[in-house]
């Protein structure tokens, strides 16, 4: 039965992250495959449990679910206000609907994982992960030729990521690159030197970080790694005082960024001679869009999946082109949910969730989770990562690792919920059967 079981889902893991495009259509509406293979990971794990049924870690991971969806949860329902308010388009308010809800199938499919294979299921994340990615490398060097994919990739490397050559664009694919740095973290915070799974794992992991290279993400994986390195090595209330403050101050900085960026940050940059790529004209333009004031209630969630056209609006090198990709989560989710349901979802986001998380697992728990939320946040700064289904769902079965308990403790778990049901079901058939039941 278990080798059935990590057949079928090896199968689905490799298809859910090989098909990072293509999509089937209904109805008018796209629904790409790889949720479809998503959702079949999910399917499988609930025949699992109607054929072993493990309650202790559903109990577990639906828990993790709810706090790794919240997030989301409550833009979607701000954002519903603002819907009805604005008469906001259909379209509109469809994709804001499904943005939100492809993380939280994401979700759903890291707690399938987890509950097929329990701890383990972290590492049979990382294989399909490993598959999926190994296909699509395989497919670029079988039509370009070794030599050549070694060639660029060595160009790639020493010009950190200034010089990309054709293949090496093909095997960029951002949220599956991105999908690889919390392992990163999670490798580099978990130091097993001795084993050698480690060593394969940390050779798998920085062989797709540097195919698909983004120099954000090696920044992100250092940011993340250090404080939470030390913070791991201090006394449990004094961690817990620093991440305290580390949550309050990110926020406020967050905000402060978004605000540098409405009163021109990045024309002053510019004029200093540094090259933004274009941000400097596209934030002057989305400047228009928001305000920096608490009565400020955004625009909703799907606003942004617009494109804009930018011609003649923020000068004229923009002339013609359609822009709706801000690399800037901050500055998107600010514009989308506005003053009041940036702060809610930012709470929800990290002090809420590493609240959970202490609470649960201890220490270890909280500083693992702030570490994957660190690397998320720095990426967010300058990528669209907020939605990416494959980085989400990484960072979420690592983070809900951290929740499971040893194979043990749910043993006693269970054989304790089998006693109370055991013992509760006489009490409840005298009940049902009444003063004259027989």
């Amino acid at each position: 039965m278990q080798l059935l079981v990590k057949l079928i889902y090896t199968v689905l893991a490799a298809a859910m992250f090989y098909f990072v495009q293509g999509a089937i259509s209904a109805g008018g509406f796209g629904f790409m495959y790889r949720y479809l293979f998503a959702m079949a990971v999910v399917a499988l794990a609930a025949a699992v449990f109607l054929v072993k049924p493990n309650l202790a870690r559903l109990k577990t991971l639906s828990k993790g679910i709810l706090i790794m969806s919240a997030p989301y949860i409550v833009t979607v329902l701000w954002s519903a206000v603002i819907w009805i308010k604005e008469f906001a388009p259909l379209k509109t308010m469809t994709r804001g609907f499904f943005f939100p809800f492809y993380q939280i199938i994401a979700a759903f499919t890291a707690a399938a994982i987890l509950y097929m294979f329990g701890k383990k299921g972290i590492w049979y994340c990382l294989l399909g992960m490993c598959l999926g990615n190994g296909i699509i490398v395989a497919l670029v060097v079988a039509r370009g030729g070794v030599g050549a994919f070694i060639e660029e990739m060595v160009t790639l490397l020493t010009t950190f990521g200034e010089v990309t050559g054709a293949m090496m664009h093909e095997t960029e694919v951002h949220d599956l690159t991105f999908g690889f740095g919390p392992f990163a973290v999670f490798l580099a915070m978990n130091l097993h030197p001795k084993k050698k799974e480690w060593w394969l794992a940390c050779a798998a992991v920085g062989f797709f970080l540097l195919v698909g290279l983004k120099r954000i993400e090696i920044g992100a994986i250092a940011i993340a790694v250090l404080p939470c390195w030390l913070l791991m090595r201090m006394k449990d209330k004094t961690a817990k005082k620093i991440i305290d403050v580390m949550c309050v101050v990110i926020i406020a900085a967050s905000f402060a960024y978004i605000v540098a960026i409405h009163g021109g940050l990045f024309d002053m940059l510019e004029a200093m001679g540094m090259d933004t790529k274009g941000r400097d004209m596209l934030y002057r333009y989305v400047a228009l869009k928001y305000e920096i004031s608490p009565t400020f209630m955004g625009h909703g969630l799907g606003y942004s999946s617009q494109a804009w056209d930018l011609t003649g609006l923020i000068g004229p090198e923009w002339r013609g082109v359609h822009q709706d990709a801000y690399h800037n989560e901050f500055v998107r989710t600010y514009v989308e949910v506005g003053f009041v349901g940036y702060f809610v979802w930012f709470i929800f986001y990290l002090p809420v969730r590493l609240h959970y998380l202490w609470k649960r697992g201890g220490k270890r728990a909280g500083v693992m989770a702030l570490a994957y939320s660190i690397f998320c946040l720095i990426t967010y700064a300058t990528d669209n990562t907020l939605y990416y289904f494959y980085t989400n769902l990484s960072t979420f079965i690592l983070i809900m690792y951290e929740l499971m308990d040893d194979e043990e403790t749910e043993k006693r778990l269970n054989a304790e919920q089998a006693v109370e049901t055991f013992e509760d079901k006489p009490a409840a058939l005298a009940g049902a059967a009444g003063p004259g039941g027989r």
